[in-house]
């Protein structure tokens, strides 16, 4: 499994995506535009955060993008490039790279990466130590897929597992042991969030095009 910058620069978010933005955080409340420092985890190459987180913060000073991969952050500045926004590389799981923020980001939002992330716990402390007084931090991922199930099955298979060495690190931890959002809930509040809300819902994502679908095979074949 690779994470291409090239695919994810070329595709729209999913209208989950969309929604979380642009009606749950707006229910929220975060649509004032008046923050000091938003930062973004897990920014890929920036079309998500130019065109459409930081239009719930048009008066923003600052948006500090990080990801862990240099060849999303390399297309966000090419292909993405804001005067508000700032990018960087960053091992936000690691926490030794986000030093430089600790107690001065207003408000933190993360789309599907934190389901990524192998000790969660340790990035939830990570955004704690990031907030300043009074930050909020909304953070949409997948908990469990079909997708994820199924390359756990691949693992087991006989036949096939030779071909998937290491494909299990890709599962998240919360597909494997099934957690659902109280899960999460209870760990944030020990740790010492106050939350405003937490749900898990269940999302299915239609392919916007025959186009679009047969566009992303013919670029995994071109990579094979």
């Amino acid at each position: 499994m690779h994470f291409e910058a090239k695919w994810y620069a070329r595709s729209e978010p999913l209208q989950s995506v969309v929604h979380f933005i642009k009606v749950t955080l707006k229910e929220l409340g975060w649509n004032d535009g008046t923050e000091d420092l938003v930062m973004d985890v897990g920014c890929g190459p920036g079309k998500v955060t130019t065109k459409w987180v930081l239009t719930l913060f048009q008066e923003v000073e600052k948006i500090v993008a990080l990801d862990y991969l240099s060849s999303m952050i390399e297309k966000a500045r090419t292909l993405n490039a804001h005067p508000k926004v700032e990018y960087h590389v960053g091992d936000f799981e690691g926490g030794s790279t986000t030093e430089n923020w600790k107690g001065q980001v207003s408000k933190m939002i993360s789309i599907h990466c934190f389901n990524w992330f192998k000790t969660q716990r340790e990035s939830f402390l990570t955004v704690y130590d990031l907030l300043q007084p009074g930050g909020e931090v909304a953070l949409y991922f997948e908990l469990h897929s079909d997708f994820f199930s199924a390359l756990e099955e691949i693992t087991y298979s006989e036949k096939w597992k030779s071909f998937f060495q290491g494909i299990y690190n890709y599962v998240p931890e919360s597909n494997r042991k099934k957690y659902d959002s109280s899960h999460y809930r209870k760990m944030v509040e020990e740790i010492g969030f106050e939350v405003r809300f937490c749900q898990s819902e269940l999302k299915v994502e239609d392919v916007v095009s025959d186009d679009a679908g047969s566009s992303f095979v013919e670029d995994v074949e071109d990579e094979s």
